[in-house]
């Protein structure tokens, strides 16, 4: 794992790295998928580690010297679905810290609470072909959102040729939501679905500048005109 410093974009520049085997680490072999936390005044993050069957956690608040805090590994501790992951993503529900990792092998996704990142603790499962999941076969990547009060994990499955949306509100138990499969219902580039990540539109806001209304996609701040006075009126 390599940390970056890319405040300057044009020149990013190393500043510290961690390998497998070495200071603690034990599960960054065949590294594929990583996402960042904050837990506290604390940065953290989640690696997934295909050859180690297993996710390794570091604490990267100082950059220049990330520190191996956990790690969970595949048939142990209640971990069912980490043989060969692929990715990984992190979410907050309620004051917990959760990650949902896609098993390439397990084919299907394992929910782990890593609010204390020294001791993951696996909460939940989900496996292609049974409870309603019908896209878990061979998941590559896994991506989480939130509509409305519920929050979401959508995962691109490279064999079933589709993806599978999954409701973590509760992450002791995910529940299928939906599912899409290449060629049919209008869904053409699904074959081999490999990654995914989620947007928003950006929505057209109306603002009253001096009486006069002007637009602006900051759907959810308005900020000052150039003289200065400006209130959001209308958001379309």
């Amino acid at each position: 794992m390599q940390l970056i410093d890319v405040s300057i974009p044009s020149s990013p520049t190393a500043v510290g790295s961690a390998s497998d085997g070495s200071n603690g680490f034990t599960a960054l072999a065949g590294a594929c998928g990583v996402d960042v936390f904050v837990i506290g005044s604390s940065t953290y993050t989640i690696v997934a580690s295909n050859d180690d069957n297993g996710v390794q956690l570091i604490d990267i608040s100082t950059p220049s010297s990330p520190t191996a805090v956990g790690s969970a590994s595949d048939g142990s501790n209640g971990f069912t679905m980490l043989n060969s992951p692929q990715d990984v993503d992190t979410f907050v529900i309620g004051s917990n810290t959760y990650a949902i990792v896609a098993s390439r092998w397990g084919n299907g996704v394992q929910l782990i609470d890593v609010s204390t990142p020294s001791s993951p603790t696996a909460v939940g499962s989900a496996s292609d072909d049974a409870n309603g999941f019908t896209e878990l076969y061979s998941p590559r990547g896994v991506n989480t959102f939130v509509v409305g009060s519920n929050t979401y994990a959508i995962v691109a499955s490279y064999e079933d040729k589709g993806v599978q949306v999954i409701d973590v509100s509760i992450p002791s138990n995910p529940v299928a939501a939906g599912a899409a499969n290449n060629d049919v219902g209008g869904f053409t580039a699904l074959n081999g679905a490999n990654s995914v990540d989620n947007f928003r539109s950006r929505q057209l806001q109306l603002r009253n500048c001096h009486g006069q209304q002007r637009e602006s996609c900051a759907a959810d701040r308005c900020e000052r005109s150039a003289d200065h006075h400006c209130s959001c009126d209308v958001l379309l």
